[in-house]
């Protein structure tokens, strides 16, 4: 398998179709099932689609967990999807499956959803977002975007201050 299908341009540039930002954590665009099955070889077997698009199809890949968070392109996740898909990838990585979250083109919609779950992890919202950033530099946050992060952080912190 060439490493070609790994890579697709976006806005001039080429880039990876996913990008690992964890050990356990991917975060990328859309793929085919071609492209499914280079991933499966690196031992992704979760994913979580933010595509308000289409849902995947994974075709003979025995997917072992896939959640469809559908978000409007340039939309941030609701409160709800944000704390469903990081429960969600808590439980996959915790039972020690690779994740990956992934929108249309795998700069805003999913970058929001792996920024929530390095904020649930324990990072700041800046931190966060810089390990994605420097991780897939392609990534971008619209302001609501990042409104939507911050009050994730503040709802996880207080939830944390709770329990």
């Amino acid at each position: 398998m060439g490493t070609r299908r790994l890579y697709r341009r976006l806005g001039g540039k080429v880039v990876p179709r996913a990008s690992q930002i964890t050990d356990q954590l991917y975060l990328g665009g859309f793929f085919d099932e071609h492209d499914w099955q280079i991933l499966h070889t690196q031992g992704v077997r979760v994913t979580v689609n933010l595509q308000a698009e289409r849902q995947d199809r994974f075709g003979s890949l025995g997917n072992e967990g896939y959640l469809w968070l559908p978000t409007q392109d340039r939309q941030a996740p609701t409160t709800e999807a944000l704390q469903q898909g990081v429960a969600f990838v808590q439980q996959a990585t915790k039972a020690g499956h690779k994740v990956l979250i992934h929108c249309h083109a795998g700069m805003s919609r999913s970058a929001t959803l792996c920024t929530a779950v390095l904020i649930a992890e324990g990072m700041s919202l800046d931190n966060a977002w810089n390990l994605v950033k420097e991780r897939r530099p392609i990534v971008h946050l619209h302001p609501w975007q990042r409104q939507a992060l911050e009050q994730f952080a503040h709802d996880w912190a207080q939830q944390g201050a709770t329990s």
